[in-house]
């Protein structure tokens, strides 16, 4: 199936957004991501494509999920170094991007783990994505605050 619509995607030159969580998180405590799924690391596979990571803030202090409510404010995005899922190009790009040094990438997949058509591990990649992502999204994001106190003051400002 991804193979299919990889080569469809490539053959018509078009992109696609896709959130490899599968769902929103929603720890009222803290930031944070979901594991990934791996449909859109192989669909990028198989199209011959990179993936562009984009980073969203933790938009905990500007929308209260229980209460359908949001606050004005600056949502903050970082749109990180392409990761590209051939052989050649995951060498460089994933590596500079996460800052590993050479040995990391080469030695921490097994020959069982690696997909047969580019020799990269998918499950590598994927992970590696998710610790940069992370570590983004911890960079951008505004700390916690109180959500009642926040709709008290959004209240005032109008």
């Amino acid at each position: 199936m991804f193979k299919k619509a990889g080569k469809k995607l490539k053959e018509k030159d078009v992109g696609v957004i896709v959130f490899p969580e599968g769902t929103r998180y929603n720890d009222p405590e803290k930031a944070g991501m979901l594991p990934f799924k791996k449909g859109a690391f192989l669909l990028a596979k198989y199209a011959k494509c990179p993936i562009i990571p984009i980073v969203a803030m933790d938009l905990h202090n500007l929308y209260s999920d229980p209460h359908k409510w949001c606050v004005p404010g600056v949502i903050k995005i970082r749109v990180l170094p392409p990761i590209w899922l051939d052989q050649e190009n995951s060498r460089t790009d994933a590596k500079e991007s996460n800052n590993r040094n050479a040995n990391d990438s080469e030695n921490s997949t097994s020959e069982a783990g690696r997909h047969p058509d580019t020799g990269v591990s998918v499950e590598k990649l994927m992970q590696d994505t998710w610790d940069l992502m992370y570590k983004n999204l911890l960079e951008i994001s505004d700390p916690r605050m109180d959500i009642e106190a926040l709709r008290s003051e959004s209240k005032k400002s109008v």
